[in-house]
């Protein structure tokens, strides 16, 4: 009698959002303004296709796609393709996205101060901007 090896449970990671929870699985996403995006979000600080997160053998990837504005991963901008891992964030325009390990999950929607007639179809709430990066950034500069 021989026993059957048990294959190893896929790793299963999500990106929270401001009112929602995204599962990942293996292959790539969009994010951007486009409707054509895997995950849309509503903001125009944000170009159309702004970035890619790519999840390839149970390892999660973000690349920013030459995005005006940036990609930043806890706060600091990223080149090329990176790497993230449980409890990164990741920020783009107004809004801040957190990679976790685990399905996804309800999130309450909570004050979006977002008008629901003007968000595309499928788009994600806007962050509020007291705890936005780019709200940050542009503060400082325009000082």
């Amino acid at each position: 009698m021989s026993a059957l090896a048990a294959e190893p449970a896929p790793i299963a990671w999500r990106i929270d959002l401001p009112g929602r929870s995204v599962a990942l699985v293996e292959g790539e996403i969009t994010l951007g303004r486009s409707r054509g995006c895997g995950i849309v979000l509503a903001d125009p600080c944000i170009s159309r296709v702004h970035a890619l997160i790519a999840v390839r053998s149970g390892r999660v990837y973000v690349q920013d796609l030459r995005s005006s504005n940036g990609t930043f991963v806890d706060g600091e901008r990223i080149a090329g393709e990176q790497e993230i891992t449980e409890g990164d964030r990741i920020s783009i325009g107004n809004y801040d996205l957190l990679l976790h390990l685990g399905p996804p999950i309800d999130l309450p929607a909570g004050d979006s101060g977002v008008d629901p007639e003007d968000v595309e179809v499928g788009a994600t709430r806007e962050m509020d901007s007291e705890s936005s990066l780019w709200k940050k950034v542009t503060g400082l500069l325009l000082g």
